[in-house]
């Protein structure tokens, strides 16, 4: 094994001496308020000093100069890194990010920026409201076809609208045996078991698993117990 030159090891401690870095500004020991000539000069020296294919290069270090030059060229990415975007946020239960680095040290040193909020963070307060809306506000539902329900028993000439939320019959049977036009916009039946009813010649949303039975005598009779909706 032939021993390590002394360009070798000193390659290697300059590599880790740079790992310890973690800011852009010290990679290309910049300030802060660099201008654009000194941002080409420092990056032109170190991509000369470290280049891989020179001795004491290093690919490592190599990559980091570009790294630091690609987003301090850019004034928006500069701008984001500034703010310490690139440090990970805290992510909440449904995977969205909490607020930036630069939001928290100034709401935590600079509350004077910030409005007062004795019942807590609006924002905070929004994001709680949302996620029990997500759990408690079904979903609404484009029926495909005529929905299930003992409408079908007494009502005639049925048909959806063309966005599937809204069904519409020429003729529903009330209880003076006269038939009547009736439509429910049936996105109000929000439950799966939900279906359509006839009450007294009106279409209304009704629980399917709540019918007694299909036999003939309750044909022409509305549901027992129906879901209160109104009719469009």
């Amino acid at each position: 094994v032939q021993p390590r030159s002394n360009t070798e090891d000193g390659a290697k401690e300059v590599e880790n001496e740079m790992a310890l870095l973690t800011s852009h500004y010290t990679v290309l020991e910049l300030c802060h308020d660099f201008n654009e000539q000194e941002l080409k000069q420092n990056v032109r020296q170190k991509v000369l000093q470290y280049h891989p294919d020179k001795p004491g290069g290093s690919i490592e270090i190599f990559q980091r100069v570009n790294d630091a030059s690609d987003v301090l060229s850019d004034p928006k990415r500069r701008r984001l890194y500034d703010e310490g975007d690139d440090i990970p946020r805290d992510v909440y239960d449904d995977e969205t990010q909490g607020p930036s680095l630069r939001e928290n040290v100034e709401s935590k040193y600079f509350p004077e920026r910030f409005a007062f909020h004795p019942f807590g963070d609006p924002l905070e307060l929004k994001h709680a409201y949302e996620q029990q809306g997500i759990k408690r506000t079904p979903a609404k539902r484009k029926w495909r076809e005529l929905p299930n329900g003992t409408y079908r028993q007494s009502c005639r000439g049925c048909a959806l609208s063309k966005t599937g939320r809204t069904v519409g019959c020429r003729e529903c049977l009330n209880h003076a045996r006269e038939y009547k036009p009736s439509k429910l916009k049936i996105d109000k039946c929000a439950f799966e078991e939900d279906g359509v009813g006839n009450d007294n010649g009106r279409l209304v949303c009704e629980v399917l698993s709540e019918y007694l039975d299909d036999s003939s005598d309750s044909k022409n009779q509305p549901a027992s117990k129906k879901l209160d909706r109104d009719e469009l």
